[in-house]
């Protein structure tokens, strides 16, 4: 606590509230801030690179993301329009089939669900493990909701699966509504 003894006490009184809202509002600065810079990067920006077509590959992994989550589009090969999508598991799993026996995505017909292990890497854990939104589009930050990303990954429980979460990877109900974003190996044909 400090004192300042040599002051009358309602002056006291208002240098004290004045350095309490200083460290109020110092704390909550630090809380609100999207990145905590003194930690490893996880996902450094310049591991990956972004081309006009709504994809971003990573050169450290060889895996080609999509920018948007699926229930948005890119557009003008700038950004992405629209609203965010939650599909159960099978639905998720189903939105790669489709794509890549339809009009497929960037000239590629080979996207499918990342697994849990390929999901994490594109998660940067120093911005309180969200996916790294100057590199993707990322889901928006809902406090009062439970919100995650699907990935193929079955859980040893036959009905779970693994979703990476912003606090990192759990395992959750197949009938659960999730987010989901799709990748391809870069490397393989068509």
């Amino acid at each position: 606590m400090i004192y300042f003894v040599n002051l009358p006490n309602p002056v006291n009184n208002v240098l004290l509230k004045i350095i309490g809202m200083c460290l109020l509002l110092t704390n909550t600065l630090a809380q609100s801030s999207p990145c905590d810079l003194t930690q490893f990067e996880s996902t450094p920006e310049k591991q990956f690179i972004a081309t006009n077509l709504g994809t971003v590959l990573d050169t450290k992994t060889n895996l080609e993301w999509k920018v948007c989550m699926e229930g948005k589009t890119w557009q003008n090969g700038t950004t992405c329009i629209g609203t965010l999508e939650e599909y159960n598991w099978q639905s998720a799993l189903e939105i790669a089939n489709s794509l890549n026996t339809t009009e497929g995505f960037a000239g590629k017909y080979n996207w499918r669900l990342p697994n849990i292990k390929e999901l994490a890497t594109i998660f940067e854990f120093r911005c309180r493990g969200e996916i790294n939104p100057n590199i993707f589009s990322a889901y928006p930050i809902k406090y009062q909701k439970f919100q995650a990303v699907w990935s193929s990954s079955p859980q040893s429980t036959r009905s779970y699966s693994w979703v990476m979460a912003v606090k990192g990877p759990s395992g959750q109900p197949r009938i659960y509504q999730h987010y989901v974003r799709l990748v391809r190996d870069a490397v393989t044909p068509r």
